[in-house]
């Protein structure tokens, strides 16, 4: 009887945990951000807020890009504007015709997320792939 009571309580104790769902992402991405720092497998980039600027519409799906940042800086976009597509439940961020000082790509794929008021858009970080840090 008593290993009976032992599986039960321990049976409830494990139905009763739930897995934790992530939290959606808010939507503050629409506006202006001012990219602060990029960080990869390049020069480090710090940037003063107003050196580049991207404004993301949600409406038309663009991002347009003001300012210029040193050459030397891998994987910061050229001034412009750039179609986007999203994927909120993934967290993910695709820019199409990515034109930087050091190439041109015909789409990108970002994740990004919120870090207090801080928006971060990298692409693999962990194998030395880029982080941009951007304020409002």
């Amino acid at each position: 009887m008593k290993n009976y009571l032992i599986a039960l309580i321990s049976l409830l104790a494990l139905s009763a945990c739930q897995r934790e769902e992530p939290a959606p992402l808010p939507e503050g991405l629409a506006g202006e951000w001012d990219l602060i720092s990029v960080i990869c497998f390049c020069p480090p980039a710090t940037l003063e807020p107003g050196d580049q600027t991207w404004d993301f519409d949600l409406q038309e799906n663009e991002i347009t890009v003001t300012g210029e940042v040193p050459d030397n800086t891998a994987y910061v976009p050229l001034p412009g504007t750039y179609a986007f597509s999203r994927d909120m439940a993934a967290g993910t961020l695709t820019i199409y015709d990515f034109a930087t000082s050091e190439t041109a790509i015909d789409s990108i794929r970002f994740d990004y997320y919120f870090e207090g008021e801080e928006l971060i858009i990298e692409d693999q970080p962990e194998v030395d792939g880029p982080q941009l840090r951007f304020v409002r």
